[in-house]
């Protein structure tokens, strides 16, 4: 296999790859982590740290909710059926609106 011209080894291909998988699970777990922190919080508690309205909190707790389902499959846990566009997360989040 080449990159860009260069030949790419076995030995580095394998830690591209074990990279990848560690970086998207890391990624997974913090949204993990991001979607009980917000189950914790009430709507008054996000207000007060910035969320300016319903609409605002609304579409965190849902963007939250996503990465959840995406954590889940990722866990074994649960299955999407019908399959389901995770890209949705970041339309729903207000500071990447």
């Amino acid at each position: 296999m080449s990159q860009a011209g260069r030949q790419v080894n076995l030995p580095e291909l394998n830690n591209k790859a074990s990279a990848a998988v560690i970086q998207l699970r890391e990624a997974l777990e913090v949204g993990h982590r991001l979607f009980n922190w917000l189950a914790d919080q009430t709507d008054a508690d996000l207000s007060a740290i910035g969320l300016s309205d319903a609409g605002e909190i609304y579409k965190m707790r849902r963007s939250a909710e996503d990465l959840e389902k995406l954590f889940n499959v990722w866990e074994g846990r649960a299955l999407v059926s019908p399959a389901y566009d995770f890209r949705q997360i970041t339309e729903k989040l207000p500071a990447l609106d």
